[in-house]
């Protein structure tokens, strides 16, 4: 598949997320909202920074188990990504859940890292524990940013990062 076909395939996935959603309620429904903060470029060193971060999930399940999100994500160098995506959770135990995501999204570079143009893909992995009745979590996280060779230099980066969240 050429860039032009995955950059596609990114942005059908995500209408697809929201169109089921939007089509059985006017509005969605918050599920739960994460706050983060991590190491920005923490395997090459080029750019490193703080790296923080917002995303919130919604209620209603696209297909199987994946549920869509939006994220917002800015680094102390300047640099910002906001994105829509699709993730899903996999309880490995009662309170340890395993939560894998993808997104496409915007890039701006600010002073950070160039990351070889605007439209960026995220995939990460979270690992947090449940730990009361209402569904909150504590995790620990790594993401990968990367425009997946849409643009001639694709150089990516990764964050590693604790995360905290609410259920709605």
């Amino acid at each position: 598949m050429n860039k032009y076909g995955m950059l596609a395939a990114a942005c059908g996935l995500i209408a697809a997320a929201a169109a089921p959603a939007a089509a059985q309620e006017s509005v969605l429904r918050l599920d739960r909202l994460s706050v983060g903060v991590g190491y920005y470029d923490p395997i090459a060193r080029d750019d490193q920074a703080v790296d923080l971060r917002v995303d919130a999930r919604f209620a209603e399940t696209v297909v199987w188990k994946l549920q869509p999100f939006v994220g917002l994500e800015a680094t102390t160098d300047g640099s910002f990504w906001g994105g829509a995506g699709l993730s899903a959770d996999f309880y490995v135990t009662q309170n340890i859940v395993l939560t894998p995501s993808a997104a496409v999204g915007l890039y701006a570079r600010g002073s950070g890292k160039d990351l070889g143009g605007p439209i960026q893909f995220r995939t990460g992995l979270e690992l947090a524990y449940e730990f009361n009745q209402r569904g909150d979590r504590l995790g620990l996280g790594i993401s990968h940013l990367s425009n997946a060779g849409i643009y001639s230099d694709n150089p990516g980066t990764e964050v590693i990062g604790l995360t905290y969240s609410w259920k709605f």
